[in-house]
């Protein structure tokens, strides 16, 4: 996915290394995109910053922070140095303690019971 805000910096859903096709993908309000993947229930995935050689950092000391949310809820992040090429930032899973230990758990895709396509009114869109 690619948002107009931020040229050259791609974001994907990938499974087992492999990054999903998107569908529907478009523009929202200049800040952001929007698009779709299709995902089977209880498949794990990762989500992979990518910043090409032709991304602009006008500042060699800024620092860009990649965040998941997952069903409106931030889960986790990463700081990106743009100034290093080629950029690269994968976030896999979220960072928990059990019983004195850290561990991570994975992303996984849940079951979707309903088309948010439909509910926003878009179905005509895809």
């Amino acid at each position: 996915m690619r948002a107009n805000c931020l040229p050259h910096a791609r974001v994907s859903v990938l499974i087992n290394g492999t990054v999903l096709p998107e569908y529907c993908t478009e523009s929202s309000d200049g800040k952001g995109a929007l698009s779709f993947i299709e995902a089977v229930p209880g498949t794990t995935f990762t989500v992979e910053l990518e910043l090409e050689a032709a991304f602009v950092n006008y500042n060699p000391h800024d620092l860009l922070t990649f965040c998941i949310s997952l069903d409106g809820e931030l889960v986790c992040s990463n700081l990106v140095y743009p100034n290093v090429r080629p950029t690269k930032s994968t976030l896999d899973g979220v960072l928990e303690q059990r019983q004195g230990q850290t561990t991570l758990r994975g992303f996984v895709f849940a079951e979707n019971k309903t088309s948010m396509l439909s509910s926003i009114g878009m179905s005509s869109m895809c």
